[in-house]
């Protein structure tokens, strides 16, 4: 009896189950439910329909009885019922929870969306009203609006680099919801298509539940791609947007500083913040030494109590909480005294600023841009430095807030403590004070560099040729090195190289006047005049040396120490050596042997294993080491089996007997090509019938393979030798050997005769 009722109770649970998967296929988008083979991006593309608000509502609407269904069948009699797992019900559930999730943030996106549009139409109002009206404030106008609308343009451009980070990241994340989607299309088909050839009834529920559970995961990923579409269509639309905003800005901003002013008392009043900031920084200084030397004597006296009573965590607590506090006071001055020196230099900027405006001369433009970008550069370090401390700072706040659960059984401990993370977030304030101060101060200085270079660029022709002219002259007397008390300066080389050239080009023509004067004036043969006129000319190219080295004031000590380095390494022979050094240079430059390659070397194959500065180690198949002098690699022929891949065309020859079917020997040598596994499949292997043999029909197929060794050779070779064998067999084909045919004249008797063996012996 208990048996039927419980088969009672599952009858009546039964129905509820159907209605509630019914009611989720009735309910599902047309696309989703479609079972056709179309592709991800086709249905995300192409099949789904319009996404309104009102559209989505009326879906979430749908989803939220399907949820209460949905829930009522997650019972553990249902489970069993359908042959699936209670959380595999419990999963159904959540999954249209999630689903309906995703609705939201696509009506989210809508309404952005919709904003942004207002927005573009709010744009272009106020573009046409300044094409036709201007600014609303006559000019000229004050630094101080001025750098507003210059910050307003650096903030719009902040703004799009974000948008674009964004986009990247959208487009990412649509290819990947695509792919999820195909999958469950592909999962969905799977299941009708298994629900479709069932025949026993018995599994009809369960493939039912199954199909109408793909279903959803099909509508889920199709909701997650739809959503990527809407929110990168959203942001292409904020890019178009802050782009046309960017330009807008840009040109009120150029408008303006056409006739901004930047007049005296504008500049005393910065200076006047500056100062003030300045001197409330000094005030406190007394206040940060006299706190970092109180808590340095707290240090001292917890030291001293640890080390004179017996160690316990505690005191250890105690003194790092004072080591800490020590710490963040010493941070606080050494900050607040860098904040000093950048009070200093925004001052000095603010009245080269000033100047710049005024109109400043070249000399000095340049020498501040110089300034500028360094301090620039060194800003930009020191701010990384601290964002680097500040995320150790961090880290450790963290670190000490798991540790402080530790201590619940100690108070003195835990407050110890306590009291380190308050001193640790202590410091963490000030480091965001100082990178506070430290990042305007940074975009300060890089809109000084902008304002000089365009300055710069304003400048009169006259003012431009003295420009060259200290360019010139700075590049005419650098220094390009240095020897005892004397320095070469470019100046010197110039003319050092001018002598020389017109020392030998004058040389020449004196030494060949000279031969045709011995040869015309005396009886000296030509071959004699030819000696004396290369005596003169090298004799007088020594000179000529001489002369330069004097002239650009190089002592010929200068050179000894090489001369004589040369004459003693020549002398000993290291010739070789240097020829095998540089030998090596060159193949680690210019790699046309690499470590890993196979080569061969004199009829040796082997792998590269070292290229060293005098000789390159190989590798043998033998498992021999040989090394090669560097040079005899550049000097002699060298196969590089790998040098410019992998692939290696090798090729195996076979011969059949004649009459065998020669496109069918063909097809089945491509068969054994194929067959083989260590042969690529691209490029593809080719048969060729090569020759009309004394014993045999010729055949040749060129495969590639992967030569790492040249013993991947062989066996390519060996395996596809094996496998033609094998199908010539199976497919009755004769490999062909040697043989001779015997022809018998048999117009008249044959003669035969009988020999002893005595004869034959004699």
């Amino acid at each position: 009896m208990s048996k039927l009722r419980n088969l009672h109770a599952l009858a009546g649970i039964f129905p509820i189950i159907l209605v509630a998967l019914c009611t989720f296929s009735a309910h599902a988008q047309p696309n989703v439910l479609d079972t056709t083979t179309s592709t991800s991006e086709e249905v995300a593309e192409n099949a789904a329909p319009e996404l309104t608000i009102p559209s989505l509502e009326q879906q979430r609407a749908d989803l939220k009885e399907q949820l209460e269904s949905a829930q009522q069948t997650v019972r553990p009699e249902t489970a069993q019922q359908l042959g699936i797992s209670l959380e595999a019900l419990q999963g159904r559930a959540d999954r249209i929870r999630a689903l309906d999730g995703l609705l939201q943030q696509q009506i989210g996106t809508l309404q952005r969306s919709a904003e942004v549009n207002a927005s573009v139409e709010d744009l272009g109002r106020d573009i046409a009203t300044y094409q036709e009206r201007g600014l609303s404030e006559p000019p000229p106008y004050s630094l101080g609006f001025a750098e507003g609308l210059q910050n307003d343009v650096t903030a719009e451009e902040r703004h799009l680099d974000s948008l674009e980070t964004e986009r990247a990241s959208i487009e990412r994340e649509r290819e990947s919801a695509k792919e999820r989607l195909a999958e469950a299309q592909r999962a969905r088909r799977a299941a009708n298509e298994a629900a479709a050839q069932n025949s026993d009834p018995a599994n009809a529920q369960r493939l039912t539940w199954t199909l109408n559970r793909a279903k959803l995961e099909e509508r889920y990923h199709q909701a997650a791609a739809d959503g990527r579409k809407l929110r990168l269509e959203m942001v292409n639309k904020e890019l178009e947007l802050g782009q046309r905003r960017l330009a807008h800005l840009q040109n009120k901003a150029e408008s303006v500083r056409i006739h901004t002013e930047f007049r005296l008392e504008e500049l005393e009043a910065r200076l006047a913040e500056v100062v003030s900031k300045r001197e409330a920084l000094e005030a406190a200084l007394p206040t940060l030494r006299a706190a970092h030397e109180a808590r340095d004597q707290e240090r001292s006296i917890a030291r001293a109590s640890l080390e004179g009573a017996d160690a316990s965590d505690t005191l250890e607590a105690e003194l790092a909480m004072r080591s800490t506090r020590v710490d963040t006071a010493a941070r606080a001055l050494e900050l607040a005294e860098k904040q000093l020196l950048l009070h200093d230099m925004e001052k000095l900027l603010w009245e080269r600023r000033y100047a710049v405006w005024q109109g400043a001369n070249d000399e000095e433009l340049s020498l501040w841009k110089e300034e500028t970008e360094r301090f620039v550069e060194e800003t930009r370090r020191d701010r990384e430095v601290q964002e680097g401390r500040l995320l150790d700072l961090r880290a450790s706040i963290g670190e000490r807030e798991k540790v402080r659960t530790e201590w619940a059984g100690d108070p003195a401990g835990s407050a110890a403590i306590d009291q380190q993370i308050v001193s640790l977030r202590e410091r963490e304030s000030i480091l965001n004070t100082y990178l506070s101060a430290l990042l305007p101060l940074e975009r300060f200085a890089e809109r000084l560099e902008v304002e000089i270079d365009r300055e710069r660029n304003q400048v009169s022709w006259w003012e431009r040729w003295e420009r060259f002219q200290r360019v010139a002259g700075v590049v005419w007397n650098y220094e390009v090195f240095a020897y005892e008390d004397g320095a070469v300066t470019v100046r010197k080389m110039v003319i050092a190289f001018l002598v020389l050239t017109i020392g030998f080009l004058f040389t020449g023509r004196v030494c060949r006047a000279l031969r045709d004067l011995l040869i015309a004036r005396t009886r000296i043969n030509e071959n004699a005049a030819a000696a004396v006129e290369k005596l003169f000319y090298y004799l007088a190219i020594i000179l000529i040396l001489l002369y330069t080295l004097n002239l650009v004031n190089i002592p010929l000590t200068l050179f000894a120490f090489f001369g004589g380095a040369i004459a003693i390494a020549v002398g000993f022979g290291a010739q070789h050596l240097i020829n095998n050094f540089i030998s090596g240079f060159i193949l680690m430059l210019e790699r046309p042997i690499r470590i890993g390659d196979l080569v061969e070397v004199d009829d040796v194959h082997g792998i590269i294993q070292h290229v060293g500065a005098r000789s390159t180690r190989v590798l043998t198949s033998q498992n021999i080491h040989l090394l090669i002098p560097n040079s005899s690699l550049l000097e002699n022929t060298v196969v590089n089996w790998t040098l410019s891949g992998e692939k290696y065309c090798t090729r195996v020859s076979v011969g059949v007997a004649y009459g065998s079917p020669t496109e069918k020997v063909a097809a089945l040598i491509l068969e054994a090509s194929a067959n083989t596994k260590t042969i690529l499949d691209a490029p593809k292997p080719q048969v060729f019938f090569t020759d009309f043999g004394d014993n045999a029909l010729g055949f040749e197929v060129h495969v590639w393979i992967k030569m790492r060794r040249i013993m991947d050779k062989r066996r390519a070779e060996s395996e596809l030798r094996f496998e033609i064998d094998r199908l010539f067999r199976e497919h009755d084909i004769c490999i062909a050997f040697p043989q001779r045919d015997l022809h018998l004249d048999t117009t008249r008797p044959l003669e035969i005769r009988m020999v002893s063996d005595d004869r034959q012996e004699g």
